[in-house]
């Protein structure tokens, strides 16, 4: 896992959401070489990331993934995902869709954003 972590490690509940929603703005994500990721996020049901940074130099894994996690049934995907004004040198979202397939995510939205939703 990576320095920034979200989930609740439990079996995801036949009901609802774990998290309902989590709100990441004004942030700045930045390592050196490192082999982690450099933020994990499961089971919210809606995140937003407004007004971050987000930079990696010379790190071997330089993603913020979100969602579900191969073969572990226990995270799951969000709904919505929000990406506003943010500024990214080297660093992508990586959005695992379920236990197998996932969606590269470029967060430069300087000026935009970029709304995914399942």
């Amino acid at each position: 896992c990576g320095p920034l972590v979200v989930t609740n490690f439990e079996e995801f509940p036949e009901e609802g959401w774990p998290t309902d929603s989590l709100t990441l703005r004004r942030c700045v994500f930045w390592s050196v070489k490192a082999k982690h990721s450099m933020g994990d996020i499961h089971n919210v049901r809606s995140v937003l990331i407004e007004d971050c940074f987000f930079r990696a130099e010379d790190h071997m894994n330089p993603y913020i993934i979100i969602g579900a996690k191969e073969g572990d049934p226990r995270f799951k995907a969000p709904e919505k995902l929000v990406i506003r004004n943010c500024k990214s040198d080297g660093v992508l979202i990586k959005l695992w869709l379920d236990e197998e397939n996932f969606e590269i995510i470029d967060p430069n939205t300087v000026g935009t954003e970029y709304v995914w939703t399942r």
